[in-house]
């Protein structure tokens, strides 16, 4: 987790979704923030229904590269049906949207992404649900300041990906690629 360029990370994922259209009505910060609350509500949903990815990176494995392993790598024709077919809609993708969309929203505000060891969540429930619960508090907290809400909430979703065992960071690097292959605004109204 070191050697991540977390800001390059950020403003890449800012760019996609710039090219994509998510910036064309100049949505305010709360919209954002709304869908990076219905990215984590995608993610119980996932976790309810049991829908995890049908790859499972180690941590013990070496780092690849954005673009370096050989199934999910964008040169390789079957990328984006093998995204769809063995990671899309999965805990995994769910929460690596969560940390996208943190990271376009930190990219449109300038705000510098420091990684660090976030505040224990555990203490505050059991459960993924009582877990995400705690996070979705953090984002809808008036008090809290923007650049406070983003870089914990991707915090948090690094500590419950490692309780989960996700390799978080490989999700969130095969899920930018295959946001750069989606339509504009990925089809969707916004």
């Amino acid at each position: 987790m070191q050697n991540v360029n977390w800001n390059k990370l950020r403003d890449l994922a800012h760019q996609t979704s710039v090219d994509h259209g998510f910036y064309e009505d100049k949505p305010s910060n709360i919209h954002f923030l709304c869908l990076i609350v219905s990215e984590l509500m995608e993610a119980v949903e996932a976790d309810r229904k049991n829908h995890r990815a049908k790859i499972r990176p180690s941590y013990d494995t070496p780092r690849y590269s954005m673009f370096s392993d050989q199934t999910f790598h964008c040169g390789n024709v079957y990328f984006k049906e093998n995204f769809e077919v063995q990671i899309k809609n999965t805990l995994e993708d769910e929460l690596a949207d969560v940390v996208i969309r943190c990271l376009d929203l930190a990219g449109a505000n300038n705000i510098d992404i420091l990684f660090g060891n976030p505040p224990a969540i555990r203490n505050q429930g059991n459960t993924l649900t009582e877990k995400v619960w705690y996070i979705s508090g953090v984002l809808t907290d008036h008090t809290v300041p923007l650049t406070t809400k983003l870089n914990t909430t991707i915090r948090h979703c690094f500590q419950l990906s490692r309780e989960y065992g996700i390799d978080l960071l490989w999700h969130i690097e095969k899920k930018m690629m295959y946001n750069t292959l989606r339509s504009k605004k990925h089809g969707k109204r916004y």
